[in-house]
């Protein structure tokens, strides 16, 4: 997914392990990279410092416009595996 500003890459990289009463929102795993610009030296150090809780959030309001699942998505992140990165 592409806007203009941000770009989201995803990747299966797990399947569903179950076949009848999956909830389909958060079966299997898929890794996800948000990726946008714009923002100064400082900001991407606070981005980076921000707890694992702040960064879905931040993820959510970022893409906020988006289509679904893309919500979905960041929501069932694994919080262990999320982190941030910039510069």
């Amino acid at each position: 997914m592409v806007d203009g500003t941000h770009r989201m890459f995803t990747m299966p990289y797990e399947q569903p392990k179950c076949t009848t009463g999956c909830d389909q929102e958060i079966s299997g795993i898929t890794m996800w990279q948000l990726s946008f610009s714009g923002l100064s030296e400082e900001q991407a150090h606070s981005l980076r410092r921000m707890s694992v809780n702040d960064l879905i959030e931040f993820a959510l309001e970022r893409t906020s416009s988006w289509f679904d699942p893309i919500p979905a998505l960041i929501r069932s992140s694994i919080p262990e595996q999320v982190w941030s990165t910039g510069m």
